[in-house]
């Protein structure tokens, strides 16, 4: 008979199988999940095509330059040139992770009948860092098997609030936390579910 702490042990690591992201798929532009390692911390992506969900995190250390910020983003492909938008989620904050819906499941989900009717996969998805003042790119990793979308990040990542066509989570380096969901989009200004 097995002591009951190595039971529960094993039922743990069970339940914990059972529960991570890479029985969606393996490594599929469609269903898969990856890490990068990009400037001082790490960026994670979870995506799935089937479940119509997708979960970012990033994990900034302390040592990040505070003039810096982290992000992760998938972008959805809908065939042809056509492709979904950005999904972001950013931390401007040294030492401060953030990811999607930290106060609920952990992931965005996506019920918009355009993607509903019209993605296939993952278009691309990156780590990078970016300056704080202005957007621009400083450094960037694709996520393994997202896609073969373009083969270098745009100058600039989409602001929070400011851009229509990208669902942006920011945590700013004085702690505030603001973010986008603009489904409904009304505007290319970003109008439409943004706060």
């Amino acid at each position: 008979m097995r002591p009951i702490a190595t039971c529960l042990a094993a039922l743990l690591v069970t339940v914990g199988v059972a529960l991570e992201p890479s029985a969606w798929g393996a490594g599929t532009a469609s269903e898969g999940n990856a890490t990068t390692f990009v400037g001082t911390g790490q960026q994670y992506g979870v995506w799935s095509v089937s479940n119509k969900r997708l979960r970012l995190k990033v994990s900034p250390t302390t040592s990040m330059s505070p003039s810096r910020c982290m992000d992760a983003m998938i972008d959805w492909d809908k065939g042809g040139l056509a492709h979904y938008d950005s999904r972001v989620v950013r931390s401007c904050l040294p030492g401060m992770s953030e990811e999607t819906d930290p106060g609920g499941d952990l992931y965005w989900d996506e019920t918009d009948p355009i993607f509903i009717s019209n993605v296939l996969a993952t278009r691309m998805g990156w780590g990078y860092v970016v300056s704080a003042s202005n957007l621009s790119v400083v450094g960037w990793e694709r996520f393994a098997n997202t896609g073969s979308g373009s083969g270098s990040l745009d100058a600039y990542a989409p602001g929070t609030g400011t851009q229509g066509y990208a669902r942006v989570r920011t945590r700013y380096n004085n702690g505030s936390v603001l973010s986008c969901n603009p489904l409904p989009v009304t505007s290319f200004a970003g109008s439409g579910g943004c706060s």
